[in-house]
């Protein structure tokens, strides 16, 4: 079943009520409906048939004398024995498995494996084949196969019974059959054999009862049944499947078999025709239950108990509950079957086991259904860590020292646990081992999308995603995590890996071929060909003399191919070309795909992709550890609110598309146009002005209640219905992720909600014998309730509330009839008796209601030992606004191509940071609907951050290029060096000049990435000093606007935006970008998590602190000064130790310690940057 079942069928429906109209099936069932049948009869139950089928042809010829003759032709399905005149019918048989049940037909089974109940509770047992109970014919004697209680079908006009049209005989209406299985209840004792009794049977392998197991089995070979078994002690099965028993004493299939006492065995089934009042089928509306399939209706067949548990019990019991298999049951019993006539048999029978569980009996008046939803709604909150122990955290927090270190990190952690994080072990890049943040896309309260406006959309690491905390110093991976998990999610998906592979290939291919052939000024192919077959006829018509109209020589083409479609100049077009092909790939002819376009895709693979991506909207295939972090978020009989976080989605989505880039490493510009294309979906309208349905809220129920009723319903109603042709489907998504836990997504927020149902489901319901029972006096009481064949309450639209049925008016049924309806010595009910007791019960007729049905059935008697059906409405707090505006979800496309307004806050967030907390604790969030408006989460801009501050003007570089010292005892201890990537480190210049390779050019092509080597020199590498922290001041203006010092260029241009800045080797340090009035500045911080973030320089971990600051737009020189070159210049040879023009940039390294007397002692050095008007080659000729 598709993840989106739900919002995709809803459309389905739409189309189709556009398509044919608003008429439906008038026998489908609507919502909180159900029809229910006291049998469903498959056509043909187990047993062997014949067929015989005989076609005869008859021909008249007319010859030519005029005479006609007849002709014929007899065909029948077999060959035909020697006499013409009889058929050999063809033989088949319908097969039942007899002897075991398949687990996956059983629907669910009550009191489930573990659980505890009244003694009183009727287990049951829930089957998706609606035909199991009658596939096989429960006996051979009178009323034990086929229909039983036939009553003639009357005319609702004249009362007078109706005749068969063809055999004039009144048509009669059979009310049941009994069928051929039947749920028991055992004590323990009644099933447990001793060694002795073991060989007595000849129960196959050694005589020890450890064979026996929990449940008072014994597994053996069918054959073994019927072989090692003697005759007395097992059932009859001779007098009803004398075709088949041959072939079943020579199966060598499993099966489970129990043993009770023949005088239990006949206790238990004193009247097997009962047992037809025990089993009927439930149509239901499947509407609203988890998992329920692509069909909204389901038919399910139900087996209840005749036997309750234990009645007298004062402390918990164990009750084995056993599927029997009831063929031949009469045979059995009937006559001396079970008589032992040598003398040396068991007083044991071997009943054929189906399926078996155990549950516990209570002692009288335990928690039930009510009970538990009532805790159920109690315990619920966001979706978060426990309320109780944050309230507990908030009380030590306000009852210690403000200032201390440890109040502080409480407070943080508080803020940190409100906002749905857990702390997570992590393994940096170094391999140090430490802590970080993390929490998955399911949050307490709304976040903002995306959390900042610059962060970057395309990633090939997932680094840009890490998050740090200003304030703790640890990193948050939530993001960062989501983009790796989509990245595996993707490769260990083949299909879809492949899918986008090929896509890929294709959008670059043909994007490729239309560049080349528009730059090169190419004409299309089947422009060509034409020309190609003119210019074939014009030379054939030369060579027979047609010399044609005489034209001018036209000279040969010299122009030259163009250039790469990587270059520069060309790469615009291409781009063009390939946002018109994802484009159109990823149409349905001429229209977005849409999954129900009349068009076929135009690209299969795309659909791959598309159903791939909707799916991570839904949630799809993402592991549970992730959805829920911290176990303690959902806690047993738990119900938990949250929304999603859209860019951690979003993030998951990039790591998916990030895989199967083998062609363009530095801007996955395919990317991008996915999920653009993909935008385009999400915004487009389907049919009747629908948008397709993504989730951004839900809730969580975690309870033993899934377990018990898998079906639980769940119905979602909100405040302001949408209008007709526009209206939505009410849930996005629900399904189990365990046994004990459903989760909800809603496309709609939590202010919109006006309230959420959980109802039992009406196959999963409890049937119990009366509404209380006390054994010691043999009193049963009995509350019935209300049956309808005309006027029944409720009607297509009213609410549940509207759909109850009352309890049976007048008084109730007198506990001298209902102590007659239970054998309280063997605890079986007198079936028959009781269902007709009930049946006078409910009749009554009136003008406007009535029930009038004089036979009794199993739908009448299941309905009554229902125990009521109970829902509960979670309605949210007063003042929730209906008046929500639409919601408009999109992928996250940040462009770095697109013009920004502000060019300073372009693209840094791939490197900077981002502070993800706010810097006041956010206030608690209640744990009722009044936390569905709490305040959103405020994040800064990375140039906000606290350490990312403006320096000081008392810190501006001075003219100098000696280090300058603020106090005297303080001396620089790094040596920089500034270069491109591709040149070696610059020597130091001397008297003779500067070094020729030691330049940063600034006419290349590409941009390139600049080298900033910081080393900390050998002299000082046991120096006592604390580093706080390094600044670099990049300049980026002139310093000197009346050019009298022509030292001080611009090393970059203002506007720069490039991928930003990451460290070389040392990942101790953490680089941060922000801009100042006259440069571009770069703190180096040590990473420590503790409150003080100083470190000492006597160890090699500040040995070397270099970094890479990426596409460096290099400014031009402005206006540049006559210095000395060092050695040979290898373009200008004449130019010996000679002056040459260039620029000169000064960048001044601020090194930061940490004096506890006088605080941060800063040490400033400038360093000189040589940048000349020259573009660099390579070795193979080519530009840079």
């Amino acid at each position: 079943m598709s993840i989106r079942s739900l919002p995709l069928r809803h459309i389905a429906k739409a189309i189709n009520r556009r398509a044919v109209g608003e008429e439906g099936d008038p026998e489908a069932l609507l919502p909180d409906q159900m029809r229910l049948y006291s049998y469903y009869k498959p056509s043909l139950v187990a047993g062997s048939y014949t067929i015989e089928a005989e076609q005869n042809v008859v021909a008249k010829i007319k010859k030519d004398n005029g005479s006609v003759v007849t002709q014929s032709l007899r065909v029948t399905n077999v060959r035909t024995t020697p006499d013409a005149k009889k058929i050999a019918l063809q033989e088949f048989q319908v097969v039942v498995p007899r002897f075991s049940l398949d687990p996956a037909l059983i629907n669910s089974y009550y009191p489930p494996d573990g659980h505890q109940d009244e003694g009183r509770i009727l287990p049951h047992l829930v089957i998706d084949d609606p035909h199991y109970p009658w596939e096989i014919d429960a006996g051979v004697t009178a009323n034990m196969s086929g229909q039983i209680d036939g009553q003639p079908v009357l005319d609702s006009a004249t009362g007078k019974p109706i005749k068969d049209p063809i055999t004039g005989k009144d048509e009669i209406n059979y009310r049941s059959i009994v069928p051929w299985v039947a749920l028991m209840v055992f004590d323990p004792d009644d099933l447990r054999l001793s060694a002795d009794e073991i060989t007595d049977l000849g129960i196959p392998g050694p005589p020890d009862a450890s064979k026996q197991n929990a449940n008072g089995t014994f597994k053996m070979q069918i054959s073994e049944y019927f072989s090692k078994l003697p005759s007395s002690s097992r059932v009859n099965f001779e007098a009803g499947m004398a075709e088949v028993l041959d072939e079943a004493k020579k199966d060598d299939s499993l099966m489970d078999a129990i043993f009770p006492s023949k005088a239990l065995f006949r206790s238990l089934f004193p009247n097997l025709e009962s047992h037809k009042y025990l089993a009927h089928v439930r149509h239901i509306n499947t509407v609203g239950f988890p998992d329920a399939g692509v069909e909204e209706e389901g038919l399910f067949s139900i087996i209840i108990s005749s036997r309750t548990g234990r009645l007298d019990v004062k402390q918990p019991t164990t009750q084995i509950c056993h599927l029997l298999s009831m063929e031949n049951f009469d045979s059995t019993l009937a006559g001396d079957w079970l008589t032992d006539n040598t003398g040396q048999g068991s007083n044991r029978v071997g009943l054929i086991s189906l399926y078996s569980w155990t549950y516990t009996v209570l002692p009288p008046d335990p928690v039930n259904f009510v009970d538990t939803m009532r805790n159920l709604v109690t315990n619920q909150q966001m979706f978060r860590a426990d309320q109780q122990a944050l309230d507990t955290l908030d009380e030590a927090i306000a009852g210690s020292s403000v200032d201390s270190v440890k109040t502080k990190a409480s407070k943080i952690l508080a803020t940190r646990l409100r906002l749905g994080y857990t702390l997570a072990r992590w393994r940096t890049d170094t391999g140090e081992e430490t802590t970080a943040f993390n929490r998955g896309p399911l949050v307490p309260q709304p976040v903002r999308h995306p959390p900042v406006d610059d962060l970057p959309d395309c990633s090939n690491t997932s680094k840009e995603y890490q998050v740090l905390d200003p304030e703790t110093g640890l990193m948050d991976l939530s993001y960062s995590s989501a983009w790796q998990l989509g990245k595996l999610l993707a490769i260990s998906d083949t299909v879809f890996s492949a899918a986008l592979m090929r896509f890929r290939s294709l959008v670059y291919s043909k994007g490729g071929d239309k560049t080349r052939q528009e730059v090169n000024g190419m004409m299309p192919a089947n422009t060509l060909r034409d020309k190609a077959q003119t210019a074939m006829l014009t030379i054939k018509s030369i060579s027979i003399g047609q010399t044609g109209d005489p034209t001018r020589f036209m000279p040969l083409c010299n122009r030259a191919v163009a250039p790469s479609v990587k270059d520069p100049k060309v790469f615009p077009i291409l781009r063009a070309h390939m946002v018109n092909e994802v484009i159109t790939q990823s149409n349905a002819g001429d229209k977005t795909f849409n999954e129900f376009n009349l068009d076929l895709p135009n690209n299969n693979d795309w659909v791959i992709i598309h159903n791939w991506l909707s799916n991570k909207l839904f949630l799809g295939d993402i592991p549970p550890q992730f959805l829920i972090p911290e176990p303690s978020f959902v806690p047993q009989e738990g119900l938990r609110y949250f929304y999603i976080d859209d860019f951690w989605l979003d993030c998951l989505i990039d790591g998916a598309l990030s895989v199967a880039n083998h062609l363009d490493h530095e801007d996955d510009h395919v990317r991008r146009d996915i999920k653009n294309v993909f935008n385009s979906y999400l915004r487009a309208v389907v049919t009747d002005t629908i948008k397709p349905q993504v989730p951004c809220y839900g809730f969580m129920i975690r309870s033993k209640l899934v377990e018990t009723m898998p079906d639980l319903r769940i119905t979602v109603a909100w405040k302001k219905a949408d209008p007709d042709g526009h209206k939505r489907e009410s849930v996005c998504r629900w399904t189990k992720y365990d046994k004990q836990t459903i989760i909800c997504l809603l496309d709609r927020q939590p202010q919109e909600l006006e309230a959420i149902t959980l109802a039992q489901p009406p196959h999963q319901q409890r049937f119990s014998l009366g509404y209380g029972i006390i054994a010691s006096d043999d009193l049963l009481e009995v509350h019935l309730r209300t049956l309808f064949t005309k006027g029944a309450p409720g009607k297509e639209g009213d609410p549940p509330d509207e759909w109850i049925w009352p309890p049976l008016e007048g008084p109730d049924i007198s506990t001298a009839t209902t102590k007659t309806w239970l054998n309280w010595d063997t605890r079986c009910m007198n079936v028959t008796a009781m269902a007709k007791d009930i049946n006078t019960a409910l009749q009554f007729n009136r003008t406007d209601q009535a029930y009038i049905d004089t036979m009794p059935n199993s739908c009448e008697l299941g309905l009554e030992l229902n125990d009521p059906s109970y829902f509960f409405k979670v309605i949210p707090s007063l003042g929730s606004d209906p008046n929500v505006p639409a919601r408009d979800r999109q992928i996250y496309v940040n462009d770095p191509t697109e013009t920004k307004k502000d060019t300073k806050m372009t693209r840094f967030s791939r490197t900077i940071p981002v502070a993800a907390l706010p810097r006041n604790p956010v206030p608690r969030v209640d744990a009722s609907y009044a936390c569905f408006t709490p305040p959103a989460l405020r994040l800064k801009a990375p140039h906000q951050a606290t350490r990312i501050q403006a320096l000081p003007k008392s810190l501006a570089p001075s003219g100098t290029l000696a280090p300058r010292v603020r106090a005297a005892e303080y001396q620089s201890r790094f040596d920089i060096k500034v270069f491109p990537d591709y040149h070696l480190p610059p020597m130091d210049p001397n008297n003779d000049g500067y070094d020729a390779f030691g330049y940063c050019p600034t006419q290349n092509v590409y941009y390139y990435d600049l080298i900033f080597s910081i080393r900390k020199s050998a002299a000082y590498s046991d120096s006592s000093y604390i580093l706080r922290e390094i600044v670099i001041d990049i300049p980026t203006t002139g310093l000197d606007p009346s050019g009298k010092d022509p030292e001080k260029e611009a090393l970059l241009e203002q506007n720069y935006d490039g991928p930003g800045v990451r460290m070389l080797s040392n990942q101790r340090f953490i680089p941060f970008l922000y801009y100042t009035n006259t440069s571009l500045s770069i703190r180096l911080v040590p990473r420590r998590a503790a409150d003080s973030a100083n470190v000492p320089i006597n160890n090699h971990e500040t040995d070397e602190l270099g970094f890479r600051l990426a596409e460096a737009n290099i400014a031009s020189v402005k206006p540049g000064q006559m210095i000395p070159i060092q050695g040979n210049d290898p373009k200008h040879p004449e130019f010996k130790n000679k002056n040459q023009k260039r620029g000169l940039a000064k960048i001044t390294m601020t090194e930061k310690y940490f004096d506890s007397q006088r605080g941060i002692q800063p040490v400033e050095t400038d360093y000189l940057v040589v940048k000349w008007t020259t573009t660099d080659v390579n070795v193979d000729g080519s530009t840079r």
